[in-house]
């Protein structure tokens, strides 16, 4: 993964488990505004929501859903993101070993651009090395200069999701 900072001190990072279904993409949406907005960062929100739908719409669709325990419930899929210096990292963890393959799609296709639309909008994307576990899917956006300064109401070094979501979900909903 590339570096997303400079070495100072200007590192934040929030994270969010996500059912695996089609919901999810747009609560994953309202996570991403809510917390580009709270970190300064309005001018990247609307690149960074689609990167973060379409890596998510992507895991959901070609990602492996094992399930939790005796419940059978499939298990959540990780949206991260990481506030550096110089980038912001778009991250989601999925359960399936297969890497994603960048193709082309033809020009009546409905589906296959995710990838595409990823490559164009960031400075670079890749994936971890797959494990048991799965892999995880991420996107590089860059920060412009003096853009980003934290708001006075910004959450602190790591915006937990139960926190965000038991506290401040009805201004997500808006």
């Amino acid at each position: 993964m590339p570096s997303v900072s400079d070495g100072s001190d200007q590192t934040e990072f929030a994270v969010c488990a996500f059912s695996a279904d089609s919901r999810s993409v747009s609560d994953a949406r309202r996570f991403t505004r809510f917390t580009l907005g709270s970190w300064g960062l309005e001018p990247l929100i609307d690149t960074v929501v689609v990167i973060v739908s379409e890596l998510l719409a992507n895991a959901l669709r070609h990602g492996r859903l094992r399930t939790c325990g005796s419940h059978g419930s499939p298990r959540p899929l990780w949206v991260g993101l990481l506030r550096g210096e110089t980038t912001v990292l778009c991250t989601v963890a999925d359960q399936s070993p297969d890497i994603p393959v960048l193709r082309r799609a033809g020009s009546f296709a409905q589906t296959g651009r995710g990838l595409q639309i990823i490559e164009s909008l960031s400075a670079a994307w890749g994936w971890t090395d797959p494990n048991a576990d799965g892999k995880a899917v991420w996107a590089a956006v860059p920060v412009a200069k003096r853009a980003g300064t934290p708001t006075k109401d910004s959450h602190p070094q790591t915006l937990g999701c139960g926190e965000l979501l038991h506290r401040d979900w009805p201004k997500l909903r808006e």
